[in-house]
């Protein structure tokens, strides 16, 4: 039995109507995916199949946390996933995604692994910036971020983490004349 023999859903012979299957990710499952962009985590899931005519239709609900590398201190941040969507299943003579919510499958293979589905749905569910809370990151590597900042504009570090203030630059001067120029 595979890692992911779980994950398979027949559907060759499925009858009519609607099926529910519940899956629970967990630590172990992050680790058999075998990719560090999730590193743990406790997703509950719940696939609602339903057969139409010559398609399947997924629905997708997944809910829970995972931790992931925080973008500035690489330490394990803990992020919310909440995900909701559809995927279409349509029986052909090869594999093949035609679109990002359609796939082909072989009809002689009469079944899907969603494992990797599932994997991909969490962290599509995760924001772009994956950062602790202020005053949360690695100490060590937050002094270390500052020393090593060139600009505000090129690091997110440009603030105390204590207090979570913005530090302000002093504007040159020379630039205050620019503000009496009136553009009417």
């Amino acid at each position: 039995m595979g890692k992911f023999d779980l994950y398979k859903i027949p559907l060759r012979g499925f009858l009519s109507g609607s099926q529910k299957f519940a899956y629970e990710l967990d630590d172990k499952y992050f680790k058999d995916i075998d990719n560090d962009d999730i590193r743990k985590g406790n997703v509950h899931v719940q696939v609602f199949v339903k057969k139409l005519t010559g398609t399947f239709e997924f629905s997708f609900q997944l809910e829970g946390f995972v931790k992931v590398p925080c973008d500035r201190c690489l330490d394990d941040v803990e992020m919310p996933v909440d995900y909701t969507g559809k995927l279409f299943v349509k029986f052909g003579k090869t594999y093949s995604e035609e679109s990002d919510d359609v796939i082909i499958i072989p009809e002689e293979d009469g079944e899907i692994n969603i494992a990797w589905f599932l994997y991909e749905f969490a962290l599509l569910s995760l924001p772009m910036k994956r950062i602790h809370p202020p005053g949360k990151c690695n100490k060590v590597v937050s002094e270390k971020l500052k020393k090593h900042a060139i600009s505000d504009e090129d690091s997110d570090v440009g603030f105390s983490e204590e207090n979570s203030e913005p530090e302000t630059e002093e504007i040159d001067p020379r630039w205050d004349k620019l503000k009496d120029i009136n553009f009417e």
